[in-house]
């Protein structure tokens, strides 16, 4: 009897330690296959080495559409140029997001020279994200009383010139934008001007961003291995980024308590926000583990609302030839702008038409004499104009620092004769000329402004 019980001791044990290894060898496999899966996770991640951009010789992305998300453009001449205290020469109003939007503009324009061009606007009355989530963009405060008429003329001016405006009801400039990054970046360099980081999940070998970074005719060339640098992401885990990190400039919630680097490394590890939830429970610390859990309803909404629209029916719709960048630099465009009384634009733009005849532009040495010729045909009517330039001044000094082409003098009627004053022997010259041919007269009106690089007959 006691050796059976002795017997039955001996097999128990045997039997609980077979046990044992069968579940110590399931566990096993099981943390190996999850170890396995972050690990391929965190290679795609590490080893997705994006291609930058294409780029041409001068370091510039190539470019055969443009996207210009507007709305972000005039902001940003907005408050680039405050300062400046740019007005109208007839009417006195603040022009400096005008002066600032057109600089940026004709630059980036002149820069990367795309076949065509989209200028995209936002809707008045807002999208259809603010029904999803009526807190959507609702901390921003209301556009400056300055800056609404502002944006109405810059899109006025922009239509005559021969660029109209692409606005969607119901939809933002970014899913506008997105739609026709996807269309024409199958088999097209497509670049988007924008500073809106919602845009990065946009980017891939074809499609790439400019960024302001500095005044407002420096930019940044963004793509995937920027973003990929930058956030620690790849640009197809940024709405599973943007849902967890959110974005208080929109108003976007994300995972409350965790921040831009905690977000990168979750998705470093699991790879997406699917996989995320679906590890939850193992996720240490525990904190995080419950800031994750309390906020996935955010999360995902956050998601939804920064994940930009891009099958948008309206923009399939839009004829390729409608695109295609127009001649600014005619000779109808440059005056319209000197008659508008933006006269530092019209100068800018006329330079640039002359880099162009002198590089043998038949066509553009064309357009610069009928330019000239009918300056000279309206040069009495539009005198008074550019007598007026009262704030122009300020838009030439903002100018001078940055333009490309230095300041000249050149005669445009040859029978005039003109003197450079230029040091006090000369003033003192050319006053005391003037108070002989004044005679008895006791009051000069001296104009200090210059409106021009070229003196032009009254």
């Amino acid at each position: 009897m006691a050796a059976a019980k002795k017997s039955s001791k001996k097999t128990a044990r045997k039997t609980a330690k077979k046990a044992s290894k069968k579940v110590a060898k399931k566990a096993v496999k099981k943390a190996a296959k999850k170890s396995a899966a972050r690990v391929a996770n965190q290679t795609a991640t590490a080893t997705a080495a994006p291609a930058p951009a294409a780029q041409r010789a001068d370091g510039l992305p190539e470019t055969d559409l443009l996207i210009i998300d507007s709305h972000a453009m005039a902001y940003r001449a907005y408050y680039g140029l405050q300062g400046q205290n740019l007005t109208h020469p007839i009417t006195g109003m603040p022009t400096n997001a005008v002066f600032g939007f057109f600089r940026m503009f004709f630059k980036v324009l002149q820069d990367l020279q795309p076949e065509r061009i989209a200028v995209v606007w936002d809707p008045s009355g807002g999208s259809f994200r603010r029904e999803v989530y009526p807190e959507y963009k609702a901390n921003r405060k209301p556009t400056p009383d300055d800056l609404r008429p502002q944006i109405d003329e810059i899109k006025e001016l922009l239509d005559k010139a021969g660029f109209p405006a692409i606005i969607v009801p119901n939809y933002e400039a970014d899913d506008v934008i997105g739609s026709l990054a996807k269309r024409f970046g199958k088999k097209q360099r497509v670049v988007i001007l924008s500073g809106d980081k919602d845009c990065y999940q946009l980017l891939n070998e074809n499609v790439s961003m400019l960024r302001g970074s500095k005044g407002v005719t420096e930019f940044l060339t963004i793509d995937p291995a920027w973003v990929q640098n930058e956030l620690g992401v790849s640009v197809e885990q940024i709405t599973d980024y943007m849902g967890i990190v959110g974005d208080s400039s929109d108003n976007i919630p994300g995972a409350k308590g965790i921040g831009p680097k905690g977000a990168s490394k979750l998705l470093q590890e699991y790879g997406t926000l699917k996989e995320i939830y679906k590890h939850v429970k193992e996720i240490k610390p525990d904190g995080l583990r419950a800031k994750l859990e309390d906020s996935k309803e955010l999360v995902m909404l956050s998601k939804d609302l920064a994940t930009i629209r891009t099958k948008m029916s309206e923009v399939a719709a839009i004829e390729a030839k409608s695109l295609a960048t127009p001649d600014y630099l005619q000779a109808d465009v440059l005056q319209m702008f000197r008659d508008e009384g933006y006269n530092a634009i019209y100068a800018e733009l006329n330079r640039a038409a002359e880099r162009k005849a002198k590089a043998g532009d038949v066509g553009a040495s064309k357009t610069n004499r009928s330019q000239r010729g009918s300056e000279e045909k309206a040069g009495k009517k539009k005198a008074a104009k550019s007598s007026a330039a009262k704030g122009d001044a300020g838009e030439e000094a903002a100018d001078a620092g940055e333009a490309s082409a230095g300041p000249r003098l050149q005669a445009a009627d040859p029978d005039r004769k003109y003197e450079l004053v230029d040091t006090p022997e000369k003033l003192s010259k050319c006053l005391a000329a003037l108070t002989k041919q004044m005679g008895k007269k006791k009051v000069l009106t001296v104009d200090t402004e210059t409106t021009h690089q070229e003196p032009r007959p009254g």
